[in-house]
């Protein structure tokens, strides 16, 4: 498994998750419709009547569909029915959302992972013994993202902060943070996350406000990412191979 290997698969998952999440988009783009169509038509003073319907059977006979008088008893029933659909709807966007988040970021932790054991693997020689070296690749994989980089900038001179930048690098761990948020609690932020997102607005016991503008941000900002990740490590093997030949 090469650097180039990786990234080109994290590209091929980008292009089918962007798929998935435009299909998610239309499906709920199209309920919602329906949902605000209905709405609109009996705010408006629409009927909501419906005609009783003779149908035929197949053998032959008829039976009725009762219809709907528009009452003001009906009405309030069908306002009730409609705010339940509404609630359903909001719950299904959640639960799509945070599934997609989630999914999202278990690709990135997959090809960030991949990368790191390119680069151990390929630097594995340079160990005193295997022990040492399978405890530096078990401890890098246990440790936080502002972890790893400082590995990689005191063991492979990687100074990660000037190539990413203290921005792109607090904003994916933010997003680590929230998929916690979505696995862990529900989607309710805790101490966890305000203790490890500084400066943020939200509040412990407040939901986060994950909506599709941030799944989107999420999708460049992570490509973005895995793109110089990959090019440095790819550049210091390079660097290596071509230094002990």
């Amino acid at each position: 498994m090469s650097i180039d290997n990786i990234r080109e698969r994290f590209s091929q998952n980008r292009r089918l998750f962007e798929l998935y999440q435009q299909e998610i988009k239309k499906t709920i783009e199209k309920l919602e419709k329906q949902v605000n169509d209905l709405k609109i038509h009996v705010e408006q003073g629409g009927s909501i009547a419906i005609p009783s319907q003779s149908i035929k059977k197949p053998d032959g006979g008829y039976s009725t569909r009762i219809g709907l008088k528009d009452t003001p008893e009906m009405r309030e029933v069908l306002t009730f029915a409609m705010n339940r659909k509404v609630d359903e709807l909001k719950a299904y966007v959640e639960i799509s959302l945070h599934m997609a988040f989630s999914h999202l970021m278990s690709l990135f932790d997959a090809c960030f992972d991949d990368i790191v054991k390119v680069y151990l693997e390929s630097v594995k020689r340079f160990f005193v013994n295997n022990q040492i070296w399978e405890t530096t690749a078990r401890e890098i994989s246990r440790h936080s993202l502002k972890k790893q980089l400082s590995f990689f900038n005191k063991n492979a001179g990687i100074d990660f902060k000037s190539v990413l930048g203290d921005k792109m690098i607090f904003q994916v761990i933010e997003r680590k943070e929230c998929r916690n948020l979505i696995v862990h609690n529900e989607g309710f932020v805790d101490k966890f996350y305000v203790n490890n997102v500084k400066d943020t607005m939200l509040n412990i016991g407040e939901k986060y406000p994950l909506d599709y503008g941030y799944l989107d941000d999420s999708i460049d900002l992570l490509s973005l990412f895995i793109m110089h990740f990959s090019s440095e490590i790819e550049l210091k093997l390079n660097t290596y191979i071509g230094n002990n030949r």
